[in-house]
Parts: C-alpha cells; structure tokens; sequence
C-alpha cells in the first residue's frame, strides 16, 4: 500500500457535436562572471545579482540579458552551470621581509570559483602624516573603495598594535561583501615581534588575486548539466519556467522538459544557429509529447551597446530576451498568451541574428516541432509571434497559454487536496473540496483563461470499492479560452447600408 498523498492526474478530453494575478517565478540555469556552482540563489534585484554572480560581461551574454531583467522585474531563482574541475577559487598574500624572513600579514581567496578578480590589487595604505593606516580595494570595485582608517603611527608601533589594526581593517573589508574574503595572518603577537619598517610602509604594500578561473571555458558535460538540473526536481517549488539558454542538445532539453513535466513548469529554450533550416534540424528530437511542458524561440538577438572585444554586437539566446514576456504576460493577464503587440513587444532588442521572411516564419511555426519566431514589424518594434509548445500532437496543450492555464489549476489543486487527506469521506468534503476549487477556478473565468469549468466530488465518483480503498476521488473539467492566431476581416464597398433600429 503506497503513503498517503495526493495526486492530480492531468488529460485531455476533446467533446464537439479580472484576472487571478500569481507572482511569476522563473528559473534561469546559465553561466555567470562568479558565484556558486550548481546551488538555486533567489535574486530579487540587479544589485543583489551582481554582488553573487559578478558583474556581466560579454562572455556571459545571457548573465547580461538577465542583469537588465531584473531592473524591472524582481525576483528570479538562478543556478550557476560551470565546470567544477576547471573552476578554482582566487587567492593571494601580503607579506613583509625581515631579517630574511618572510612575514605573513594579509591573505584573501575569493568566494567563489572566478576569473573575475585575477589581477585586482588590494593595498595597505600608509600615511604618515596623519598616522592611519587603511586598506584600498577600489581595484575590485571599479571605485572609490577603502576599509575604515585606524590610528598607526609605523615608528613606534609594535606587532600587537598592528595586529589589531589589521584585524578592524580586514573585519571591515569582508563586511561589505566584495565577493572576496580577507584572512589576518599576523596573529597571536608579542611586542617583540618585528613590524614593517617605516620604509616599507613608504614603499607601499599591495598584492593581487590570481588563480582563480571561472569554468567557464570549458563545456560541461550532459551528465553534470543533468545533475544541475536536477535541483529543479522541486514537487512543492512554484516555478512557472525554467530557462535554459546555453545547453540546447536535445538530450539536455528533453531532460528538463520531462522535470518540467513532472513538475509543473515550462521550459523555455532557443535555438544558436544562423539559418531556418539549421534550426529545424536543431529541434528534430526535441520531446513532443509533454502536455506543454516545452516552448522554443528563434532567432536570436543583439540588444543595444552591448559589444565584444572586437567591437561587434553580442548576441543574446532568444530565450533570455522572451523571459519579460512572460513576466508581462503574468503581470497584465496571468492566462494570455506571451506573445503580440500587447505583451510580447521586446523593447531591449535593436535587431536580430537572422533575418526571417514571412515564408520562413510559416515554416518554423507549422513545423513538426514548433518554433516560436520574433518578428521585426515595421512601426512595431521586435515581438515575440508565436504561443505555440512543441507539443503539436496535442489538441490542446500544443498552446503556451493553456499549459500556463493547467500547470497553474494542476498546483493549485494539488494545494487545495492536501487539506483533506486524513480527513473523512463524507458528503461535507465533498462539498467542502467542490467549493473551494470552485471559487479558484471562477477567478480564472472571471480573468478570460477559461469559457468554462465543471467540479465533481460525490458519491457517483466516489462509490463504496473505492472509499473501502481510502481514496477519495474528483474531476476538475476546464474548457480554456481560445485566443486569436488568425483574424479574417471581410471589407465590402458598398453604395447602400441599411441600418435598421429596434424599438
């Protein structure tokens, strides 16, 4: 006998003879500057992005289209992919000689596994004049960046009096969270202990981070992408997409798709290459029977004054460019479709990586496995056209507003049951149950995602084998709103209207 639990079996059923507003939380698996590796980090603003992640740059296209998400949209769940056998933390050490000795007094590493401090100075400043003594990492910010100032007079300070000021310096360093951590090396002191010389302090002291690498430059693997992924395997998680920009071989997608099957999300992907016919090679064996769980886009993008070393726009996964649709889309109406003038317009994008005709983008919608294009309209700007899932076999989860629809009702049910387990079978459950998922679902009516709805919960579903059996049993029916893909207006020149009124 398996555990208590419930369960919400989702299918489809084809019989012809204001909005419910829910924060949207995407998931983004892609590279960045810094960070951790292979952990979920809930972002909320650009700043806080930074400060784990690493200033973007064009080596991390994606990490920059992300950057610019969340100056208007604040909350984002982001995993760092890398190769950890090839990513190594940064490290360095200040020192000082006497008496031929070498004598430790600062040593830094950075947090994470990163390329992005190598070479940055860290120094120990001296002014005798007005005897203090600070620590200037501006080198790593970008600005004006020093520790607090203490006291120091350098010809009558003895170690111990050092090494307090070390330790106030280097405490207020790591407090502000740099991405790095300082470690004081001079401890445990003695006033005889020997102290750098006046001279030395005069000369300057500074020492740079090197060693660290990113991972970045190394591909990794589909079997450590899976295991990333796999922290996306979140039952209880509300997630409405994860996005993955980078990885696109069929066997990574398809692997997220099912999580996102599974799990009630969309995956939303795009496809590199430079020619219709590529990516229609390109998404061959992408999954197509997944209930919605996977949208693709094409092609990609460039957005403004973002260049590369050779001075050249660098382009941006159409993935990444699409996620404020999404956003927009939840924001305005949890239940329409991303896509359109209304809600897919891409103010960021200033042009494309392919060039697509009216023909090529008929091509790529009605393909076997359905590619969603962006669209240059005069006057318009760049849209996203297309609200198509590569579930083209489906009647009605071939639709990302619908497999939006569902995936939300499928949560939202599932949260809703989980109050009765334990709970009697018994005519107030039923009623009970019937009520609330009612009330939820005339939410969804009222915001234009569904035409129609039926609950059922009784004892027609719920007969005496199946109670004997601890099972209660119910049926939620959803008839979703259709939206418009195709709009046919009949124009007749006419020399005589007839208006005829009513009274």
């Amino acid at each position: 006998m398996s555990l208590p639990r419930v369960n919400v079996n989702v299918g489809e059923e084809t019989l012809l003879a204001s909005s419910n507003t829910v924060p949207f939380v995407p998931a983004v698996v892609l590279k960045t500057k810094s960070g951790p590796i292979g952990t979920i980090e809930t972002i909320t603003s650009e700043s806080q992005f930074k400060a784990i992640f690493g200033e973007s740059d064009y080596t991390v296209p994606s990490a920059y289209a992300l950057q610019l998400y969340l100056r208007t949209y604040s909350y984002v769940l982001v995993t760092r992919i890398a190769n950890e056998s090839e990513a190594a933390i940064g490290t360095g050490k200040l020192s000082f000689t006497s008496s031929d000795d070498t004598i430790d007094l600062i040593s830094v590493k950075t947090d994470y596994k990163t390329d992005l401090f190598n070479g940055k100075e860290i120094k120990l400043v001296y002014d005798g004049t007005a005897h203090k003594l600070w620590l200037d990492v501006s080198s790593i910010t970008g600005k004006n960046t020093i520790s607090v100032k203490e006291d120091y007079t350098a010809d009558t300070a003895t170690a111990v009096i050092l090494e307090a000021a070390l330790e106030k310096l280097i405490t207020s360093i790591n407090a502000a969270k740099l991405g790095i951590t300082l470690t004081n090396e001079f401890t445990d002191k003695t006033a005889s202990d020997p102290v750098p010389s006046v001279a030395q302090f005069t000369n300057g002291f500074s020492f740079y981070i090197a060693s660290g690498n990113s991972g970045n430059t190394t591909a990794v693997d589909n079997s450590g992408v899976k295991t990333i992924l796999d922290k996306y395997d979140l039952p209880d998680a509300d997630i409405d997409v994860l996005v993955i920009p980078e990885y696109t071989n069929y066997e990574i997608v398809n692997y997220a798709t099912n999580l996102g099957l599974k799990n009630n999300y969309i995956v939303l992907t795009s496809i590199p290459t430079n020619t219709v016919n590529e990516a229609i090679t390109a998404v061959t064996n992408y999954s197509k029977s997944n209930r919605g769980s996977l949208a693709v886009y094409f092609p990609d993008v460039y957005y403004n004054d973002f260049y590369n070393n050779e001075g050249n726009l660098q382009r941006i996964p159409a993935c990444m460019a699409v996620l404020t649709t999404y956003a927009k889309t939840d924001v305005s109406t949890k239940w329409g479709a991303p896509a359109g003038v209304t809600r897919g317009t891409l103010s960021l994008v200033n042009s494309l990586a392919v060039d697509l005709t009216d023909e090529d983008r008929s091509t790529l919608y009605d393909n076997s496995t359905p590619i969603n294009c962006i669209n240059d309209i005069s006057g318009r700007g760049f849209v996203v056209w297309g609200n198509k899932t590569t579930d083209s076999n489906s009647a009605f989860f071939d639709r990302i507003n619908v497999s939006k629809l569902t995936k939300y009702v499928t949560k939202e049910a599932y949260r809703i049951s989980w109050d009765y387990l334990f709970e009697p079978i018994s005519p107030y459950v039923f009623n009970d149950w019937t009520m609330r998922i009612e009330a939820m679902l005339n939410s969804i009516k009222t915001g234009y995602g569904l035409t129609d709805f039926q609950v059922i919960m009784d004892d027609t579903i719920n007969t005496d084998e199946t109670i004997a059996k601890n099972q209660l049993n119910g049926i939620i029916r959803l008839k979703p709103q259709e939206v418009a893909e195709y709009i046919d207006i009949d124009l007749v020149i006419t020399d005589v209207i007839e208006i005829s009124v009513e009274y």
